[in-house]
C-alpha cells in the first residue's frame, strides 16, 4: 500500500537553500604591490644567485612545491 507523499510546506522560513544556488566566494588576489624595499631585497638576492624558490621562501611568499 503506497504512502501518501507529504504536503510541501508553504512556510517561507522552511525554504532550504542549496549550496549550489550561491556563487562561490571570490578568492583573494594573489598579487600584491611590492614596496621599493622589497623590490630591492629580491633584486639583490637574485643578483647573488639565489633561486626563485629560495627568494620566495625568504620573503615569506606562498609557493607550491
Amino acid at each position: 500500500m503506497a504512502q501518501p507523499s507529504p504536503e510541501p510546506s508553504t512556510d517561507a522560513s522552511a525554504t532550504v537553500v542549496s549550496p549550489l544556488d550561491t556563487p562561490p566566494p571570490q578568492a583573494p588576489s594573489k598579487q600584491k604591490q611590492l614596496s621599493d624595499f622589497e623590490k630591492g631585497k629580491t633584486v639583490f638576492a637574485y643578483e647573488q644567485g639565489w633561486s626563485y624558490q629560495r627568494i620566495a621562501d625568504y620573503m615569506g611568499w606562498y609557493t607550491k612545491y
